[in-house]
């Protein structure tokens, strides 16, 4: 987990509206963050999934598309 990844390194993960590392950035893994090493990893977070031919479409996004959209949208 997350969280337990951040404390084992000797950070801390604070709610002020939302989950933040070390009260700051609120995401636990980026790229270019390098004020936040080594509690924000670069290491992608994979999942795969089985594709039937059948979807319309494949949408790749960051969290900040889904902080203003919808699945549906």
């Amino acid at each position: 987990d997350e969280r337990r990844r951040i404390e084992e390194l000797g950070g801390c993960v604070l709610f002020f509206g939302a989950w933040r590392v070390n009260g700051n950035i609120a995401v636990a893994r980026a790229i270019g963050d390098a004020a936040h090493k080594p509690f924000i990893s670069s290491d992608a977070d994979v999942t795969s999934l089985r594709m039937t031919g059948e979807e319309e479409y494949l949408v790749l996004a960051c969290d900040g598309l889904w902080d203003v959209l919808n699945p549906s949208q």
